[in-house]
């Protein structure tokens, strides 16, 4: 938990509004308690948020809430698309590295492109598995880890679904299509930042 304090410290100093919760389901309860029940509201492709269950608790209060894992494949693009216009547009982080900047790697580019502009309010939940010393640790973590996990869990036919270890194919299918960090919260944004003492997500 420590650590985590100091971490978000170093984040608060590059703009961002800093939460740090003991557990997911706390974070679950305080978010439903920051989130209007009237807003529009985007998920960013997530396991973090679906292992906290957050779609569920705010679809069941009765919020509206765009999310491409929801809809039919003929849809999808249509949702992430009005995803830049939601109020708040909640996801997680590939990595987190420890001086505060927040690296994430996208295969369609929906993910990051939410995160930084067309939403002013934007939360990202990272788990502390997801921290990384440095840039290098952190994009290894990515390649070696998330994008391996996330491609056997779509079932794409892609070398590492099968090996767990990233070739740098060139398959139209890969995880891994563009890499994009934030180093400071944007001017005219407000990004939150909610650090979870629990493992969450890849």
């Amino acid at each position: 938990m420590e650590n985590l304090l100091q971490i978000a410290d170093r984040m608060s100093q590059r703009g961002f509004h800093v939460n740090v919760c003991e557990s997911a389901e706390k974070a679950a309860l305080e978010l439903m308690g920051v989130i209007p029940d009237n807003s529009i509201i985007a998920f960013g492709g997530s396991m973090t948020l679906q292992e906290m269950g957050l779609y569920d608790k705010l679809i069941e209060r009765g919020n509206h809430v765009l999310w491409h894992w929801k809809v039919p494949a003929e849809d999808v693009p249509e949702v992430r698309r009005k995803a830049l216009g939601a109020d708040i547009f909640i996801t997680s982080s590939n990595a987190l590295i420890e001086d505060g900047r927040l690296l994430n790697i996208d295969g369609a580019g929906n993910r990051v492109a939410a995160m930084v502009f067309g939403p002013k309010r934007v939360i990202v939940v990272i788990g502390k598995n997801k921290i990384s010393p440095d840039y290098e640790s952190a994009y290894k973590r990515i390649k070696e880890v998330a994008c391996p996990m996330n491609a056997k869990r779509l079932g794409r036919d892609l070398p590492c679904a099968e090996t767990g270890k990233c070739t740098d194919c060139n398959s139209p299918l890969r995880m891994c299509q563009c890499t994009f960090m934030i180093e400071n919260a944007i001017p005219g944004q407000t990004m939150e930042i909610w650090l979870i003492n629990e493992d969450l997500g890849y």
